[in-house]
């Protein structure tokens, strides 16, 4: 009885995780490695940024997501299992493929909680709100990648 009830817990486990992040399966190291990126991202950012004005590891990451076919699956992945900051790029790369999909993970945001940003070289904390708003006005439209032709 115990190992039966065991073994049922076990499978129940095992194939939660398993279907909980399946758009990975399968999806090459370097899409591995972004969304590890995303899931533990500590500041968004787009644009030039540091001193010597380089794109940030999320941008980079989000970027790199985008180009496979089920980047929308792999986004609400990142919007349901990341930092706060993680979760706004994948917001910011479902408005830009799937407006239905970014909808229902705004849904999902503490708007009053505040973010680690940078923008240039300077360092601060922005609310969820206004990063919300940005995305809205479209400030990010032109670093998402245009879908080839």
């Amino acid at each position: 009885m115990f190992l039966s009830a065991f073994l049922g817990i076990l499978l129940a486990v095992t194939t939660h995780a398993s279907t909980a992040d399946w758009p990975l399966k399968g999806l090459p190291d370097e899409a591995q490695l972004a969304w590890q990126t995303l899931r533990s991202v500590d500041v968004f950012a787009f644009g030039p940024v540091g001193f010597a004005g380089e794109t940030s590891e999320g941008e980079l990451a989000m970027r790199i997501l985008l180009r496979y076919p089920n980047a929308v699956s792999i986004f609400q992945l990142v919007a349901s299992q990341s930092t706060p900051e993680g979760r706004l790029y994948a917001l910011v790369a479902l408005r830009s493929i799937d407006h239905d999909a970014y909808r229902e993970a705004l849904t999902k945001l503490t708007r009053n909680q505040k973010i680690s940003l940078q923008a240039t070289c300077v360092r601060g904390k922005e609310s969820v709100s206004a990063i919300i708003a940005n995305l809205e006005a479209g400030k990010y439209d032109p670093f998402i990648p245009k879908p080839a032709k």
